[in-house]
């Protein structure tokens, strides 16, 4: 897979064809020979080839929580959500905490998987130092009284139709 990286802010663009074969639109580009009108290419950083992995339980990490919850309860979800999210915050790095606002979304790709429950509906984000700290801190918060409190007053567990966790590495610091 092709990755090239654009404009100052390095927005990730993957082409998904690699070397010698050709994009059906754009043709054989070189390095950073996407069009990009507008971009100042001379204030970008050189591009690297190297993907970033997680290698050490020391190595900063993001985990990407997505959760397929049953859309007839949602309202009363958000209204949950207000409220741990403030406990939450006050006991993570919490980048962010999003729900489905009614807009339809999009499924696309060259193989797009069939989603029985469509895109997630709930999406959060939580930044640690490393693996250990996430460990450590993720454990503590289910012994923690006001997290238990708030757990409790949750408008459905069998709500979750499907929930899925990834940890990511943040390229744009390589």
């Amino acid at each position: 897979m092709v990755v090239r990286w654009l404009s100052s802010h390095r927005h990730r663009v993957s082409t998904g064809f690699g070397p010698g074969r050709a994009h059906p639109v754009l043709g054989r580009l070189g390095p950073g020979a996407i069009p990009c009108p507008g971009v100042d290419r001379s204030r970008t950083r050189p591009r690297r080839r190297q993907r970033r992995v997680i290698e050490s339980a020391k190595d900063p990490v993001y985990e990407i929580r997505d959760y397929h919850y049953r859309s007839e309860r949602m309202d009363a979800y958000r209204d949950w959500a207000a409220l741990a999210t403030e406990v939450l915050g006050d006991r993570m790095d919490l980048v962010g905490f999003w729900v489905d606002v009614g807009i339809p979304g999009k499924v696309m790709g060259s193989d797009p998987m069939d989603l029985t429950h469509g895109p997630a509906n709930v999406t959060w984000i939580i930044r640690w130092e490393n693996m250990e700290q996430r460990e450590t801190e993720w454990d503590a918060l289910w012994k923690d009284p006001e997290w238990s409190a708030v757990w409790a007053v949750h408008p459905g567990f069998d709500d979750y139709l499907h929930m899925s966790v990834r940890f990511l590495a943040d390229a744009s610091r390589e």
